[in-house]
């Protein structure tokens, strides 16, 4: 299969995940019945299998080191590698999404043209915005991988409360401990 004539462009950040939802939704269809249409399972998308997003790169016209570049790699035993730093599931993979709403309200008014999930925000020690100093708030929940990590129905659902502004909390400057923190990440 060559390139898609409907693609998208990955964006500063994005998650694989994120990026073929996107895909999908620009293609009118949900990440799990476009990733099997395409050849793949949805899963190997959001666990960074490098066979399958090889193929995604082959079918987006994308880099594959962009994709791998900020989503959790899983290696088994629920271990996921992120930015080079090994990661329990529990640490990396929460139930609970969170973001920042400035960051998605930009996402608005930029050429993303949609809200995409940044792999920064996915680490448990995460908890600000390093480019706005917002604290990151909880956007959705889901037990299930396949239906959390299928992010454009999600940020639909949230689109007027990130354009009304109702996620926005008081800006406060990072901890020490989160500057150090996704100073590590960052630096990878």
């Amino acid at each position: 299969m060559g390139k898609l004539a409907l693609t998208v462009e990955l964006q500063e950040g994005e998650t694989a995940f994120s990026f073929m939802s996107r895909l999908a939704a620009y293609n009118g269809l949900d990440a799990q019945m476009f990733s099997n249409d395409m050849g793949v399972a949805f899963k190997s998308v959001i666990d960074a299998d490098y066979a399958t997003l090889e193929h995604v790169s082959a079918i987006s016209g994308t880099e594959i080191d962009k994709l791998l570049a900020y989503t959790p790699r899983y290696h088994g035993q629920r271990l996921h590698e992120y930015r080079g730093y090994p990661f329990h599931a529990k640490g990396i993979k929460l139930s609970t999404v969170k973001g920042c709403p400035v960051c998605l309200a930009d996402d608005l008014k930029g050429r993303a043209e949609t809200m995409y999930l940044r792999g920064h925000w996915m680490p448990l020690h995460a908890t600000i915005c390093p480019i706005h100093q917002h604290p990151l708030v909880p956007l959705w929940g889901d037990t299930s991988p396949v239906h959390r990590y299928d992010t454009q129905p999600y940020f639909q659902k949230i689109f007027s409360r990130v354009r009304n502004g109702s996620f926005e909390q008081q800006k406060r400057e990072p901890t020490p401990f989160e500057f150090w923190f996704l100073g590590r990440l960052k630096r990878y």
